[in-house]
């Protein structure tokens, strides 16, 4: 049988965490035009904010958290504590991800000046947003 230590553990966590900020990092500069000129230290330290508040959350798969941080660049890194939005993440009948859904339900088209001209074009349609903001966990 096959026995992982703790120190293996605590190596992976942290190779995952590594990746999860490089994907993350790259996707921001990608879909926000405010993103691009940020220094790698300020993006990491959002992006440890970001999975620290959703955890708060029970916002905890990486999609789902990818997402949130998305949110946080896009509205304003307090988004959570502004209604309507912290309606839905209070809400204890809804899990991370139906949470996540409800957030992107309320969007408006207006919302999408925030995003680089790509993502701009393709704002209407239903899942587009989600799409540019999310880490593809596929790879």
């Amino acid at each position: 049988m096959l026995k992982i230590t703790s120190l293996q553990i605590k190596t992976l966590s942290r190779f995952q965490l590594k990746f999860f900020e490089e994907k993350t990092l790259s996707r921001l500069s990608e879909f926000f035009i405010q993103c691009r000129n940020w220094e790698e230290a300020r993006g990491r330290q959002l992006i440890h904010k970001g999975i620290e508040r959703a955890a708060k959350y029970r916002i905890t798969r990486e999609r789902d958290v990818a997402k949130y941080i998305g949110l946080m660049v896009a509205l304003d890194e307090n988004f959570d504590t502004l209604s309507p939005y912290s309606t839905v993440l209070l809400d204890a009948t809804l899990d991370g991800a139906s949470k996540m859904a409800a957030l992107y339900a309320q969007l408006a088209p207006g919302d999408a000046s925030l995003y680089s001209s790509s993502v701009r074009g393709k704002f209407h349609e239903k899942r587009s947003i989600e799409l540019g903001l999310a880490v593809d966990s596929r790879g």
